[in-house]
């Protein structure tokens, strides 16, 4: 069959006309879907076909013509000559395009594979393969190479402008942290007494006063709250008025971070006390004494004249001994703040303040006691700890996508719901040295990653002639109608099972999340592994959904927290990308904390110098030089910033020293922070849910963009449900944003009623051969990488056999060969009700929601035969499948016979 194709060889030089290579007319068009891919790619001519290039010669040429490298050409040749010497020149690096004309169009084959697949005796012939797609082979090969984002050329050694961040508030993420202390089995006494020795009598009082503390639970069994402490001795002799010398005992907290609602228990404790008198001649003529207790806590102080105190327990003596009374198995408190910096104590306390008789001297002495024992005690604490805020550097989702696509080389990003107004714009990604502000160093990523982030919200991505498509799962099968074809008679026609939709478990998860030391820091995330179980009886495959990107705000605190506090060594998460949901920064925004702080104030240097401590930096709060920053309500001129060192303008008295300071400082060049309870209305099971990042990402409201997919999964079992079986952590979280009609909890499971209109293809594959022209087809292939006006891409066809029943699908796999314009099909069935609507409104008409062009529409072409209807397009091709009138809306109107409705149809 004569195409009237013409072949050139393009080289760097020029476009040269030769004849068709031997092996050419085995060469084919192909469509493809991977298993595991949404978008198709387009190959126009086949990679696993060799050419061959002989020594032919065939007449003169008219005129001859003389190439940019100096070669003459005075016959039309099959090229050899000319492959030969590139493959001289260049060898394996050697590029030479191919391509065919046929009727005026140009379609660009590919590029010569003068690599592997290249074979020569250097003389007589040249066989290789074509590399099909050029963009599709670049990106393939390139996908898994490590670029640097701020680079500034890229794999072709192109100049490119390096990605841009932006500067954000990261909230500091509250965090759940507990901490447990044990006794050993050891019993432990602390004793009160007054020891009154024979004296003169000088006819006044003696008087003394004595107290001890005690507590056995030095025993540190968890470290969970940042710091946890534990001591030494268990008996502790105290000042006068009851605390702890130096803070060196009884201490078991030091608020690293600001602390909220914490909560203490005590439990399993086993202590008594009593008093006794050891000489019952004794005179006492005043006593007071008591046994506490007690929980104190503040800022450390020698006198703890000023710290707050909660008192468990408390039994006053008097001037007579009382019997030993045991104390109850357990207490409880709540303290609601526990500044960064204040200690935490608690003890049992004995204390005694007498007044006896004077005596004359002789030899003995006398005691009055005040005894407490106690041998077993568990003490829990747990509590909510907050850091300080601070600004990091980011980069936009989409732009992190384009960004990568840029640097290996790759065209133009077409991702309308990731870009500008789209529903997953708002996002932010960075890594643990964005973090910490360092845009010095490479921000690695690789295309694969990038690409496999896109299934968190079932998307992915097309490669495309002149742009790479980056879409949902419904913007890949979309109600357009690419055209119809006539099946060949003489072909088999199969319908088998679609295989990705036969499974029995959905499994969606993240592939990094925090593991902290303590499962209890986590047991709030969402964003971890979750299992479905989908009851297909018959089936028994697993689809698996593992997001690279880390979603996890306990992870992101978690590396949050290491970075700003001036740890810089490498991290494993250095180079992990996180992504988050962000919103706008209020104009004007401050940020405010309360830390015990060394200075130094100079009136010699007119500075005042404040030292941060280890666990932030200056110069990550988000404040710059020259700013008014407020300490203690007193504003001062910001002179420098250091991480370590904060040097503000002063005019005083020198002094030096530590204060608890209150500083308010404003917010400056940062337009964003990490969306947390912004639109949030509803929220269960979760806490900090003011302070919470990413919930619109959550496991569950992700697996919804998911329902299409799993819809058609229990297309057959429709009156039953997906079951969550596994939820790690917080399965029963449930919130509910702006917009949602209700509540979302996450380990729900999802009934297949309610989410089977959102399928769109059935379980069936249609398998057949069709006919079509070589230009018919070049316009399929044409079709299925053009972005729809409503932001989809490509479409359906349709197919009608011989007894003209009319099936529709999406393309999964397409094979055109042009010698016998033959197209072998294998089609994912579009899924229609047996139910058909049609609508006629301003010259567009639509069946089953797909609307078909002027063409069609002004020649209503259709016809009734047996009271049912059927419509075919301007090359006679069925658009639906006979449909008796009853099963027939139009404009929404069901007729009462077929005559009726095919007047309706006429009269518009």
């Amino acid at each position: 069959m004569d195409y009237n194709f013409k072949h050139y060889l393009v080289f760097s030089y020029g476009k040269v006309e030769v004849f068709e290579p031997i092996g050419f007319d085995a060469s084919d068009f192909v469509i493809e879907q991977d298993k595991d891919k949404w978008g198709r790619d387009t190959y126009y001519g086949s990679e696993n076909i060799s050419l061959y290039f002989g020594n032919e010669i065939s007449e003169p040429l008219d005129t001859e013509r003389i190439l940019d490298n100096g070669m003459i050409l005075r016959h039309k040749t099959s090229g050899l000559e000319l492959l030969l010497n590139e493959n001289k020149v260049n060898g394996a690096e050697a590029i030479v395009k191919y391509e065919l004309e046929q009727n005026g169009n140009t379609i660009n084959i590919g590029e010569f594979d003068f690599g592997e697949t290249f074979k020569t005796d250097g003389f007589t012939y040249v066989e290789c393969k074509i590399v099909q797609n050029l963009e599709q082979a670049k990106i393939k090969r390139r996908e898994d190479v490590k670029v640097d984002l701020f680079g500034t050329i890229d794999l072709d050694e192109n100049t490119i402008t390096p990605i841009q961040t932006q500067r954000m508030l990261l909230r500091a993420k509250p965090i759940f942290q507990a901490s447990e202390w044990s006794s050993s089995d050891t019993e432990y006494t602390g004793l009160a007494r007054y020891t009154a020795r024979g004296t003169a009598d000088l006819g006044i009082p003696i008087v003394g006063n004595l107290n001890q503390g005690i507590n056995s639970a030095s025993l540190v069994s968890k470290y969970g709250i940042d710091d946890t402490l534990g001591y030494i001795s268990n008996v502790y002799a105290l000042n006068s008025i009851g605390f702890p010398n130096g803070g060196l005992n009884f201490t078991f907290l030091e608020a690293k971070d600001d602390l909220t609602n914490v909560n203490i228990n005590i439990t399993d404790l086993v202590a008594s006390s009593y008093s006794l008198i050891d000489d019952p001649t004794l005179i006492i003529q005043s006593a007071s004494g008591y046994v506490k207790f007690v929980i104190k806590y503040g800022y450390e102080t020698v006198s703890g004249l000023d710290m707050t105190e909660i008192v468990l327990y408390n039994r006053v003596f008097g001037d007579t001994e009382l019997p030993i009374e045991s104390l109850p198995t357990s207490f409880s408190a709540n303290i609601p703040l526990l500044r960064s910096g204040q200690r935490l104590y608690i003890y049992f306390e004995g204390f005694q303040n007498v007044d006896i008789e004077s005596r004359p001297f002789d030899t003995y002495e006398v005691e009055y006691k005040i005894i407490t024992k106690i041998k077993d005690v568990k003490i829990n604490i747990d509590a909510i700890s907050t850091s300080i805020s601070s600004v990091i550097e980011a980069v936009r989702y989409i732009d992190l996508m384009k960004q990568t696509y840029k640097s290996i080389g790759s065209g133009s990003v077409v991702a309308p719901k990731f870009d500008i107004g789209g529903q997953f714009y708002d996002q932010f990604c960075f890594n643990g040295k964005l973090i910490r502000q360092i845009i010095t160093e490479p921000f690695y990523n690789d295309l694969k990653e990038t690409v496999k982030s896109l299934d968190e919200v079932c998307a992915d991505s097309q490669i495309n002639k002149d742009n790479n498509y980056i879409g949902q799962y419904t913007d890949y099968y979309p109600n357009i109608d690419l055209g119809g074809f006539l099946v060949l008679p003489d072909k088999e026609f199969d319908i088998t099972k679609n295989k990705r939709y036969l499974i029995n478990k959905f499994n969606y998860g993240y592939e990094k999340f925090e593991k902290d030391r303590d499962e209890d820091n986590t047991l709030d995330a969402i964003h971890t592994e979750s299992e479905w179980y989908v009851p297909n009886n018959k089936s028994e495959n697993e689809k698996k959904v593992r997001n690279n990107f880390v979603r996890d705000p306990f992870k992101t605190e978690s590396v949050r927290r290491r970075a700003t506090e001036r740890d810089n060594t490498a991290s494993e998460s250095d180079d992990d990308i996180f992504i988050i949901d962000i919103v706008s920064l209020a104009p004007d925004s401050r940020n405010e904390f309360i830390r015990v702080l060394q200075f130094e104030k100079s009136s010699t240097n007119n500075t005042f110098k404040i030292l941060a401590n280890k666990n932030f930096s200056w110069d990550l709060l988000g404040f710059s030089i020259g700013n008014t920053i407020l300490v203690d309500g007193i504003s001062y001129l910001v002179l420098d910033i250091e991480s370590t060192v904060l040097t503000l303008d002063y005019t005083g008295s020198s002094s030096t020293g530590n204060k608890a300071f209150t500083i308010n400082y404003p917010l400056t060049n940062v337009g964003f922070v990490n969306r947390t309870n912004q639109e949030l209305i509803f929220s269960e099971n979760l806490q900090n849910s003011d302070n919470f990042s990413n919930l619109r990402y959550s496991i569950k409201r992700n697996v919804k963009h998911w329902f299409p997919y799993l819809a058609t999964a229990g297309k057959f079992i429709p009156t039953k449900s997906i079951k969550n079986t596994y939820f790690k952590a917080n399965g029963e979280c449930t919130t509910q944003f702006v917009g949602e009609p209700l509540p979302i909890k996450e380990n729900e499971s999802i009934l297949i009623a309610d989410i089977t209109d959102e399928k769109i293809i059935s379980q069936n594959i249609i398998k057949t051969t069709v006919t079509a022209s070589f230009d018919k087809i070049k316009k399929l292939l044409d079709d299925m990488q053009v972005v729809n006006l409503d932001n989809t891409i490509g479409g359906f066809i349709r197919v009608q056999d011989n007894n003209g029943r009319v099936l529709k699908g999406y393309i999964q796999k397409a094979t055109y060969l042009w010698k016998y314009e033959e197209l072998a099909l294998e089609l994912e069935e579009r899924n229609e009700s047996d139910f058909l609507n049609i609508t006629y409104y301003s010259g567009i008409l639509t069946i089953n929601e797909v609307g078909y062009d002027v063409k069609t529409s002004i020649e209503k072409r259709f016809n009734i035969f047996n009271d049912t209807i059927q419509f075919f397009d301007e090359n006679n091709v069925y658009l639906c499948n006979r449909t008796n009138f009853s099963l027939v809306s139009f404009n929404g109107i069901v007729y009462n016979s077929a005559d009726e409705l095919a007047i309706a149809i006429q009269s518009v």
